[in-house]
């Protein structure tokens, strides 16, 4: 059993969400398919699934209140749970662990890089970055940024 969320920085970059569509248990997911959905003010982006196999659970107050998404990401923010039958094989198309730290702050220099305003908008200590990134940026298109980050562009 695998179970699939968002980060930190994904649900940052999502930011107030007010719908999340996912997959009902039962249904086979590949890996790299986009399988879930997130609204913002009536716009729609997606994300890919990281892995393969059938979805044996949805978590069900995340679809009653998105918010949960962005204040419990590691949590009680979980989007659904996978039976996957070869984590083997999958596991090899997924970032390796000793990359994630550089791949992250590569991350971050892009968002930096297409929009300046941000690099101002978190804590220089490290600390937590805005609860809704894209809330002050009002010209910043979130459906191609997060479609960007989100590798659906």
């Amino acid at each position: 059993m695998v179970r699939i969320g968002a980060d930190e920085f994904a649900a940052a970059l999502l930011g107030k969400v007010e719908r999340v569509e996912l997959p009902k248990p039962g249904t086979w997911v590949r890996q790299g398919q986009k399988i879930l959905s997130f609204y913002r003010n009536g716009v729609k982006t997606e994300m890919v699934s990281p892995t393969e196999g059938e979805v044996m659970a949805v978590n069900a107050d995340l679809l009653e209140n998105p918010a949960v998404l962005r204040q419990d990401p590691y949590g009680k923010g979980w989007l659904l749970s996978v039976h996957v039958p070869d984590e083997e094989n999958t596991g090899r198309n997924l970032v390796p662990r000793r990359l994630i730290g550089q791949w992250m702050r590569d991350a971050v220099e892009r968002l930096y890089a297409a929009q300046p305003a941000l690099a101002g908008a978190v804590a220089a200590d490290g600390g937590r970055p805005a609860d809704d990134i894209f809330s002050a940026l009002p010209e910043a298109n979130w459906k191609e940024m997060t479609g960007e980050f989100f590798l659906t562009a």
